[in-house]
């Protein structure tokens, strides 16, 4: 979560969840494989308003950098959820180590005249409003990409990053039942990171229709191996040495008569086609929760993803002692419309081991952490901070 958007992605037993359904205005499909992200107008800067039906709305319209939130003291008048955080003590009046400083007056101001008066509310209670709004909207991206997916969240970690994402990833995994939130050590430029971390990656695919009862193992073999050639050449053009070389089959399926397909991994020597159909049959099951074994089943198309792992930087790593952290003061926050004292920690100062308990506010340069009351949470060896978010 960033200063105008949210963008959330899944990650299933290691590897990230590939679409090719991507559109561009007036609807034009672009059919090209690329990791699944869906992006919603929530981000620090998202603008509350009132819709035609008299409810209350969050984004997709945005602040934006300038004027930004209220608090920004630039000229913008309609609150942001920056602005819902300022008056709930989420958030301090200081940012990115002092170089910007916040005005909760008129962070105040913004949220009484754009929401609390307009609805009736009291001025955090209408805070607090803004940011459900926006929680809910974020929690509803995670279900279409795991639920509506066949994927349970609670078998998942929720990773809070962006400068906004650990402002708001408890709440998040509270709605959700995701059992623990992760914040990487600088949440901020996490997304920056993982460009420089990237392999190299490219898909080929190549059309294959046909039944797959009568399709032998040798038929996919020389399919395999058609695009597969192409795959090394296009690597080694690009300097990836042989051992950096990862190849990764797949084969697409789908019930006859069905218009959309599955991908189903395919290993690097095929023997039998009956694997890889039982193979479909389970994912079919798994992201549609029913199977058909007594329907015959047709090959769509093959495909070979072929990466070149780049060398990666080695994360530090350091020894856990568990001890409670010093806080560096205490600060009223709002939670579920109560007022309560909240530690806040000084992130650049914790240690591997810290536990501590919420309420409580984690600042650093790139982002604030906020933990839920009675929300426990941890510095592992990473340095990360783990949250386990309580009913």
């Amino acid at each position: 979560m960033g200063g105008t958007s949210t963008d959330v992605s899944l990650t299933y037993r290691g590897e990230s969840t590939v679409t090719k359904d991507w559109y561009i205005e007036y609807g034009y499909p672009i059919r090209f494989p690329s990791i699944e992200v869906l992006t919603i107008g929530a981000g620090g800067g998202s603008l509350a308003w009132k819709d035609e039906g008299g409810s209350l709305r969050n984004g997709p319209q945005s602040a934006g950098a300038y004027p930004g939130p209220a608090c920004y003291s630039n000229g913008n008048e309609v609150a942001t959820n920056s602005d819902a955080n300022v008056v709930l003590g989420r958030l301090g009046y200081s940012l990115a180590g002092g170089d910007i400083t916040l005005d909760p007056a008129l962070a105040e101001k913004a949220v009484r005249e754009t929401v609390a008066e307009p609805f009736g509310m009291e001025l955090h209670e209408a805070a607090e409003a803004i940011i459900d709004v926006a929680n809910a909207n974020m929690a509803n991206a995670v279900r279409l990409l795991s639920i509506s997916r066949g994927h349970d969240p609670r078998d998942f970690a929720l990773i809070a990053f962006g400068g906004a994402g650990a402002l708001h990833g408890a709440a998040v995994a509270k709605e959700l039942s995701i059992p623990v939130v992760i914040v990487p050590p600088n949440p901020g430029v996490t997304s920056a990171m993982g460009c420089l971390l990237v392999d190299i990656q490219h898909d080929f695919s190549d059309s294959f229709m046909a039944d797959a009862a009568t399709t032998t193992a040798d038929d996919l073999e020389a399919a395999f191996s058609k695009i597969e050639k192409e795959a090394v050449t296009r690597l080694r053009h690009e300097g990836v040495a042989p051992e950096d070389t990862v190849l990764q089959r797949s084969v697409e399926m789908m019930y006859q008569g069905q218009w959309r397909s599955l991908s189903v991994s395919a290993p690097s020597k095929i023997t039998s086609t009956k694997d890889l159909v039982n193979g479909f049959h389970n994912e079919h099951e798994r992201e549609y929760n029913f199977r058909r074994e007594d329907a015959p089943v047709s090959i769509f198309r093959v495909g070979v993803k072929a990466t070149g792992v780049v060398q990666k930087a080695k994360l530090p790593s350091f020894e856990v002692v568990k001890h409670a952290p010093e806080p560096s003061g205490t600060r009223s926050v709002w939670f579920r419309g109560e007022k309560c004292e909240a530690a806040i920690y000084d992130r650049a100062k914790m240690r591997a081991g810290a536990e501590f308990t919420g309420p409580a506010i984690v600042e650093q340069v790139d982002s604030t952490v906020v933990v839920p009351p009675k929300a426990t949470a941890k510095v592992d060896q990473y340095m990360n901070i783990l949250i386990r978010v309580k009913d």
